[in-house]
């Protein structure tokens, strides 16, 4: 009995081969994915590299959406395989067959899919690791690691993980077959032709939850804001998108049918009527491909940006390859940027030319007047603003700006509003004289999630001098809201000839003794030269080239994830969009019979199902490019602010990330294109095979 069991399950695979191969390979694809993400981010070779650390953190984000993404889609698909087959079971049930030898027949069914996705997925998965790993150190400009690891555990983890899904998938397939009668599985093709009716309640819901997100992304107006409210819209238009596939779809074509002139013509008659029923068969499947393709853009424009930014967003931070802030004690016997020579030579590292310039800055708080309220404490909405002399910022931009009494000047990429004056507690109004010359002053480490940064430039120290005093003579609780003295830091910049390994050691050693400081590693603390001759008081130092390694951690890791995650969500569009290609086939073949018996020729009815079927599977890409361009603000900012979980500084200019998306978008829809004529072409061989047995008949 149990060999007849086995003998009818791989009957039904094999002739539902065009359902179950596909079935298969997608399991094992994300069965791979999910270990090739995996098994990186424990990989010991890129965990040694410089920057390997970060990239790691990164990676280990993509295994829950991938899992999670697997367990979703994989049922979702095999609802598809199912649904194929209750015709067949049905019969069965005809003949005598009891609901538990059907059960019996599926349970053994999906059993050897899960076996067959699993064993295949090992072995691309295993396979495709060491390819990822080159590519990544590729990516990453590192040397090729020769050897060659699998991670057991990694392995063992997603086989567990896998295993629990498709028992899941066994359960809901088992209440399927319980609760369904043999009629209701004969009957299956004709339940959706049941005359579909507008659900204007579902309509409503949609392009209310739809126009909420959209109007939070529209009126994000700081990169901090957009951090907060970035998932709550995301769900919002989650959920409008279903809403609007499932029932506003079908309530506008319900309109268009009530135009009677517009609707009774041949060709809008036959194309509204089946794209009605179309909408209602394929509402929440169409609404699944919009947002996979919506992830797909974002993700991709998103780390495609991030990617080429890379550079833009290391210049910007480290102008040089070395910042270096220290207070030179009253009686030093020789200048700063003398001390700094000598300091960094006693060290090993060649100096180059030595500018340096005072400076201090203060996370303030800015409205719509211009008022800046430097605050204590930690705001988003807040900007850090840097102040600097006339002078020092010429000297470093290589401009010649000058100002007027009673003047300030402002640099800032991130400030929106036309700021016409800028004033500080208990002083005097500044006239704003906005500088365009892009700002290579020295930003640091600062770890602060913030709204944006500013600049402002002062003709006169004096004036930053009485600034400064003035706001720390306004503080009742003796609070300091700068990060130094004006007076008495002094910020050096140097570039350095010395070997990029050679500065990066440097730098850890400061590093280290910072943070064995038992004062805190933020405290400034005293550094001599060789010999005690002179010593001064540290605050900051830091190395571009430290910082550089880090960034490529997690800019590339960021790059290699959202490969990775496109490559996992295209798979499930394509297959998303092939089953239901193969299923709407099967289910039009009858209505080609109905048609041609009711007159129409071969060639009109092709015309009409195309134009339905172009119309249907093309309009998630409309929405989700049209879910991309009201995104657009809210991305823009969020960018602005990522990567300042890591460093100080995301991207201040986003004018990058519209191009990339455009030419996402353009690059999406070819293959969206590319990927539809090859499911349609399937759909097509069902239609004709029917079309040339139904005109034969006739």
């Amino acid at each position: 009995m149990r060999n007849l069991y086995l003998k009818l399950s791989l009957q039904s695979m094999k002739k539902n081969r065009a359902m179950f191969v596909p079935y298969i390979l997608f399991g094992a694809v994300m069965f791979a994915l999910l270990y090739v993400v995996g098994a990186l981010a424990q990989d010991s070779y890129v965990a040694s590299i410089e920057g390997g650390s970060n990239l790691q953190e990164i990676l280990i984000l993509g295994n829950p959406i991938i899992a999670i993404s697997s367990v979703i889609f994989i049922a979702y698909i095999s609802s598809f395989v199912l649904k194929r087959q209750k015709k067949e079971f049905g019969l069965y049930r005809i003949l005598g067959m009891e609901r538990k030898h059907l059960v019996r027949v599926v349970i053994i069914e999906n059993v050897l899919a899960a076996i067959a996705s699993i064993l295949i997925g090992i072995v691309i998965g295993v396979s495709l690791e060491k390819v990822a790993q080159l590519s990544l150190l590729k990516i990453m400009n590192k040397e090729a690691d020769m050897g060659f690891e699998i991670s057991t555990i990694q392995l063992i983890s997603d086989i567990l993980i896998f295993s629990v899904v498709y028992c899941i998938i066994i359960l809901k397939n088992i209440k399927d077959i319980v609760f369904s009668s043999a009629l209701d599985y004969m009957n299956e093709s004709r339940t959706g032709e049941k005359r579909p009716k507008a659900n204007w309640v579902g309509a409503i819901l949609g392009l209310l939850f739809t126009g909420t997100g959209y109007v939070m992304s529209m009126k994000c107006e700081n990169s901090a804001g957009a951090l907060n409210i970035f998932f709550f819209a995301v769900i919002l238009v989650i959920i409008g998108t279903y809403f609007l596939f499932i029932s506003a779809s079908v309530g506008f074509l319900q309109i268009m049918k009530s135009n009677k002139k517009y609707y009774y013509k041949i060709n809008n008659f036959i194309s509204i009527s089946g794209m009605t029923y179309r909408m209602k068969r394929n509402g929440a499947g169409l609404a699944s491909i919009c947002i996979l393709s919506t992830m797909v853009l974002v993700i991709m424009s998103s780390a495609t940006t991030l990617y080429t930014s890379m550079y833009d967003v290391l210049d910007e931070q480290f102008p040089y390859d070395f910042s270096i802030a220290l207070q030179m004690p009253a009686d030093a016997t020789m200048s700063g940027d003398e001390f700094v020579t000598s300091y960094m030579e006693d060290n090993g590292i060649e100096v180059g030319d030595v500018k340096s310039y005072r400076t201090t800055d203060a996370l303030s708080l800015i409205n719509e007047n211009g008022y800046i309220d430097p605050i204590v404490g930690y705001d988003p909405n807040a900007y850090v603003v840097t102040i600097v002399s006339l002078d020092d910022y010429n000297m470093f931009n290589d401009s010649s700006i000058e100002l007027g009494d009673n003047q300030v000047g402002l640099y800032s990429l991130d400030i929106k509003e036309d700021l016409e004056q800028v004033s500080f507690t208990g002083d005097n109004a500044f006239e704003v004289v906005n500088l365009d010359s892009d700002s290579k002053m020295i930003k640091g480490d600062t770890l602060t999630v913030c709204s944006g940064y500013v600049t402002l430039v002062f003709e006169n120290p004096e004036d930053i001098v009485r600034v400064q005093n003035s706001i720390l003579a306004s503080r009742e609780d003796g609070s300091n809201p700068f990060s130094n003295n004006y007076d008495a830091c002094v910020f050096y910049a140097l570039d350095s000839s010395s070997e990029p390994k050679t500065q990066r050691d440097f730098s850890d050693r400061v590093f280290n003794s910072r943070m064995a400081n038992p004062e805190g590693y933020n405290a400034p603390c005293t550094i001599a030269l060789a010999g005690g001759s002179q010593s001064a008081l540290l605050f900051d130092i830091t190395s571009r080239d430290s910082f550089e390694f880090s960034y490529l951690g997690v800019f590339d890791g960021l790059f290699f994830l959202g490969i990775l995650l496109c490559t996992a969500f295209i798979v499930i569009t394509v297959l998303i969009m092939y089953f239901k290609q193969l299923l709407e086939g099967y289910e039009d073949a009858g209505n080609y019979l109905i048609m041609r018996k009711v007159g129409l020729d071969v060639k009109t009815i092709k015309k009409n199902v195309f134009t339905q079927i172009v119309t249907v599977f093309f309009l998630p890409l409309i929405v989700a490019g049209i879910h991309n361009a009201f995104a657009y603000p809210m991305i823009s900012n969020l960018l602005k602010t990522f990567l300042c979980y890591y460093f100080s500084y995301g991207i201040s200019d986003t004018s990058k990330f519209f191009y990339v998306l455009v030419a996402s978008i353009v690059i999406f829809a070819i293959a969206y294109g590319i990927i539809f004529f090859f499911t349609g072409r399937k759909y097509y061989r069902i239609v004709r095979e029917s079309a040339e047995g139904s005109e034969a008949s006739l």
